[in-house]
């Protein structure tokens, strides 16, 4: 192996491990260790992971008055707030935490991967292309 290789390696791994500020990133061969990863570290986010958790495995926040279909951009979030200024203040969080956990979940994507959950608007839907995309049987059938 040459010292080259032995680099490439060990910045895949430390890369796909990611950090408390950093998001891993995935590599599709390591699918199920980055989801464990990808938990580890959303949860992790101070004060809000577990809305981001929320938001990527369950999907995003509804509001029957004010999203009913939920928030897919920040361009949509800034409307809401224009056409509601009585907006309370946990819908907003939440909608945020939900567009949030969306940019968390792509900032650990390589290119690939990216064009690949380009059509998705949610962080749920994210999770489930990628999943469906990358993930083992045996890892499905656990989570499914």
């Amino acid at each position: 192996m040459s010292k080259f290789d032995s680099h490439n390696i060990a910045f895949n791994l430390a890369s796909s491990i990611g950090s408390n500020s950093r998001a891993p990133t995935l590599f599709p061969e390591e699918y199920d260790a980055w989801v464990i990863h990808m938990e580890d570290y959303i949860s992790g986010i101070e004060k809000v992971g577990m809305d981001f958790w929320h938001s990527i495995t369950e999907g995003p926040y509804t509001h029957k008055t004010y999203c009913p279909t939920g928030i897919t951009t920040m361009k949509e979030l800034k409307e809401l707030q224009e056409s509601h200024t009585d907006l309370p203040s946990e819908v907003k969080e939440r909608v945020e935490a939900d567009l949030r956990a969306k940019r968390e979940l792509r900032f650990g994507l390589t290119p690939s991967s990216l064009r690949l959950i380009e059509p998705c608007k949610t962080a749920h839907e994210i999770w489930i292309k990628l999943r469906d995309s990358y993930g083992s049987n045996e890892l499905l059938d656990s989570i499914q």
